[in-house]
């Protein structure tokens, strides 16, 4: 299994309503637009990895709270709710916009930081394709899912809106054993 998607659905009415009230955010980081992969995407960080000298950010274990986070209560909530309910340790959190009929082309989250940790993806706005290895799932509004980003994984957003999406890293967190999933196969 490379995708898991959590049998619920979150109301993310008002995280998305957080995006939508602070619209000048998208401009305090716009580095997404420089990787190949990722130009056609925004981010709003609101915890990042710390830049080390001779540490690449891809092996950096260290992060901090940007100066948006007091601008996204919500958003950092769930997280924090995420944490209480699955354990584990938060490392970084990004909301990451995708433009209608935009792509992330195929990658892999290469490096230490990546492979000590799961990635999780909420939906906040717009529906959209996501592909891991061999599998593809369609991903809306409410969706919180898991998906391996050490396979070379892409996505599409099928949608005429922007695709809104809260990102989070958790290290050593219980999700597998809880909702009984066998991410290994």
């Amino acid at each position: 299994m490379n995708i898991y998607k959590f049998p619920f659905q979150i109301d993310v009415s008002g995280i998305y309503q957080e995006v939508l009230n602070n619209p000048n955010c998208w401009n305090f980081d716009r580095s997404s637009e420089t990787l190949e992969v990722q130009q056609h995407t925004k981010t709003i960080p609101l915890r990042s990895g710390k830049r080390r000298r001779a540490v690449r950010l891809w092996d950096s274990h260290e992060y901090f709270d940007t100066i948006l986070v007091p601008y996204f209560p919500m958003s950092m909530g769930f997280v924090s709710w995420f944490e209480e309910k699955y354990g584990g340790e938060c490392g970084r959190i990004a909301i990451v916009k995708l433009p209608s009929e935009k792509k992330v082309y195929p990658h892999i989250d290469y490096g230490d930081y990546y492979r000590k940790r799961d990635r999780f993806h909420l939906v906040l706005n717009g529906m959209y394709e996501y592909n891991v290895g061999n599998e593809r799932e369609i991903f809306s509004a409410g969706d919180l899912f898991w998906f391996e980003s050490q396979k070379t994984h892409h996505t599409r957003n099928m949608s005429d809106v922007d695709r809104l999406v809260l990102i989070f890293d958790m290290k050593d967190s219980k999700f597998r054993e809880i909702m009984q999933v066998d991410t290994k196969g």
